[in-house]
């Protein structure tokens, strides 16, 4: 994040907190996001969905929602999937109940996820997990944890509004009420959305803010972001 841009999305944020709750939902773990986003930015949030909703947190811990025994078979299938030696790999991260690979620079993680769809079924994790990435990384995720999930549970039966970018974003967008992104959204993503029957529009160009639409902003990340976070209050 450029550092003009804190004290905007801090503000952004606030505004939004005064009438909502605020959850990150990341496929990461709770090192990971503390060691990416700035503390002040954090302070804002009521909670952490991570790992694709496989873990929650509330401060400084991470409670698994994922049962013990599904865990350990997602870790002997990562024990396998580390067996490898692949020229797109960067290395494992480090997760509770899912595996991360994060990809070299210059390989593209839609293409190592086919290879490693395939690792899943050979070894037998059809049943267990599913595979997604993003934009750095291909995770493997226990079946029935999603980060739209994850939100759902912190929810408690109120609306949802997803701000996302990634193709393993996909579900938070369609089981969010509301749906937004910034204008680097991942081609894939978008596909993903216009099949699955959503309409993708313009944030600017929409009178009124209505569901069953993913708005995207004229921006870029943060500020995208940001533009995101001051039309909310039409949805209020």
């Amino acid at each position: 994040m450029r550092p003009e841009l804190l004290g905007r999305l801090v503000e952004a944020l606030s505004r939004v907190k005064s009438f909502s709750r605020l959850y990150v939902c990341t496929g990461n773990d709770l090192s990971f996001v503390k060691r990416k986003v700035p503390a002040e930015i954090l302070s804002l949030f009521d909670g952490l969905v991570l790992e694709h909703g496989c873990v929650l947190s509330f401060g400084d811990d991470e409670r698994v929602q994922v049962p013990a025994g599904t865990v350990g078979r997602v870790k002997a299938l990562e024990a396998s999937l580390k067996s490898y030696d692949d020229p797109e790999l960067y290395k494992f991260d480090r997760r509770l109940t899912s595996a991360a690979l994060f990809t070299r620079w210059g390989f593209s993680p839609a293409e190592y996820m086919a290879k490693i769809a395939e690792r899943v079924r050979l070894h037998g994790g059809g049943g267990l997990v599913y595979v997604t990435h993003s934009s750095v990384a291909v995770d493997v995720v226990p079946l029935g944890y999603t980060k739209a999930s994850g939100l759902r549970a912190v929810a408690a039966g109120l609306p949802t509004v997803a701000v996302a970018d990634s193709m393993n974003d996909v579900q938070l967008h369609l089981e969010s009420a509301y749906s937004f992104a910034p204008s680097n959204i991942s081609g894939r993503l978008k596909a993903a959305l216009e099949e699955a029957g959503r309409a993708v529009s313009r944030l600017s160009e929409a009178e009124e803010l209505g569901r069953g639409v993913t708005y995207v902003a004229d921006w870029p990340a943060t500020e995208g972001v940001i533009q995101v976070l001051n039309a909310l209050s039409r949805i209020r």
